[in-house]
């Protein structure tokens, strides 16, 4: 009969405390922070072109891959601020005006 105690008063606590939370971001998983940048990137004109991988822990996200241009690797950390529940962007995208050609459209190419 105790334990049954026990795990109620637990479960009514983290109850309690889930619905207390000051902060409206702590619901927002890593993993939908992850998709939701992703996605983003993949819907930029610019961004679509490059292979850029997201990693987010604990709403702290790291940007890898490479650009062609600074004006896109601070176009891809604006991005991921922008998305709920980012506190940091750790942008280790690297710019390398020779990725540009490599990832050229056919129709960009011409």
């Amino acid at each position: 009969m105790k334990r049954i105690q026990r795990v109620w008063a637990l479960a009514a606590a983290l109850a309690l405390a889930a619905a207390c939370s000051d902060d409206p971001r702590a619901e927002i998983s890593d993993v939908r922070v992850t998709e939701e940048i992703s996605s983003r990137f993949e819907r930029d004109t610019e961004l679509t072109r490059f292979d850029l991988r997201v990693t987010t822990q604990d709403g702290v996200v790291t940007l890898t891959g490479r650009v062609a241009e600074d004006s896109q690797k601070n176009d891809a950390a604006r991005i991921a601020y922008e998305v709920e529940g980012v506190e940091q962007v750790v942008n280790r995208v690297v710019t390398d005006p020779a990725v540009d050609a490599s990832k050229a459209t056919p129709a960009d190419a011409s």
